[in-house]
Formats: C-alpha cells, structure tokens, sequence
C-alpha cells in the first residue's frame, strides 16, 4: 500500500514535470531569443485569500492571502537547453475562529531544474512551512507533536533518448514541531 502511494507520488510529480517542460520548451519557442546576460523573466502573482485546514491542529482552519513569485531561467550550453522554474509563495492569515484568534505565517519554496539534451533530467524539491505565530509555551499540547508544519520534498527523474522514463524517488517529509 506505501509503495503504491510513493508510485502515485513519483507518477504525479513526474508527469506535473513533464508539462512545465513541455510549457516551457514551447514558451522558449514562442518568445523572443534572451540573451545569456540578461535575467530571469520574474512573475508576480497576489494570492487571494483562501481557506485551508492546518495540518497539524484538527478542524482549525486557516485564511492566507499573499503573493506568488515565479522566476524562470532558460538557458543553451551548446546543445543542452536548461531550465530552472523557482516558485516562491509567500502567505499570511489568520484562523476563523473568532473568539480565539491566532496569526499564521506560510513559506513555500519549489524550484524545478530540468536539463535537455537527446535525455531529459530533472529535479524537484519543494519546501513548505506553516508557523503558528505568537504563542506562549504550553499554549497547545497535541501530545508530543507541535503545531507548526514542515514538509520537504525531493523527486529526481529521468527520460532516456528512446523516451522511456526512469524515476529516482529521493524523499518525502511530513511533521508537526
């Protein structure tokens, strides 16, 4: 049963890379040649607020609202086409329990590194915390378990020539601190 969530983990995250790629070899197509000097195409996206429940605390539910910050960097080293997509979400909120407020803070890091030459290689890792802010020791026991989130997330793969993928599932990390 693990194994076969692990599988549905590599397979989504490997077909979700696949399409980025796909995305970004045509938008490298359709745009205009950017010399190796210049820097990355940066895009800023306002975050409306949205409800999410905590991973940590059952049935507190939480509204953030920020922005998302993309930069992609596309690259050529002879015959090798790079691409690095870095997604950078910044979120903050509060919960909607209204006699007992508390103030949350979410960051959220995914770069995406691909490189293309005959082969395809590509790398993902994502990092996400959820801090609950502005509590005092002793405020919450969970039994043992804290109220903050943390997850890491590191997938590797690779596409030979004749197109046959090969994943290397790297490591998945869930806690509560």
């Amino acid at each position: 049963m693990r194994n076969e969530k692990m599988e549905n983990v590599i397979k989504g995250t490997l077909i979700r890379m696949i399409l980025v790629a796909l995305a970004a070899i045509l938008f490298d197509i359709a745009s205009p040649k950017i010399a190796y000097a210049q820097g990355p195409i940066i895009i800023e996206t306002p975050m409306p607020a949205s409800v999410m429940q905590s991973p940590c605390i059952a049935g507190e539910f939480i509204k953030l609202s920020g922005k998302i910050t993309t930069a992609i960097y596309t690259r050529t080293n002879g015959t090798t086409m790079h691409f690095t997509f870095r997604t950078i979400t910044k979120l903050q909120g509060e919960n909607v329990d209204l006699l007992n407020p508390k103030k949350y803070v979410l960051n959220d890091e995914d770069v995406t590194e691909l490189n293309q030459a005959g082969a395809t290689e590509g790398t993902q890792e994502i990092n996400q915390v959820l801090i609950r802010q502005s509590e005092a020791p002793g405020d919450i026991d969970l039994g043992g378990f804290g109220d903050d989130f943390k997850a890491k997330t590191k997938v590797h793969f690779t596409i030979n020539a004749l197109g046959t993928p090969t994943a290397s599932f790297d490591s998945i990390t869930f806690s509560c601190m």
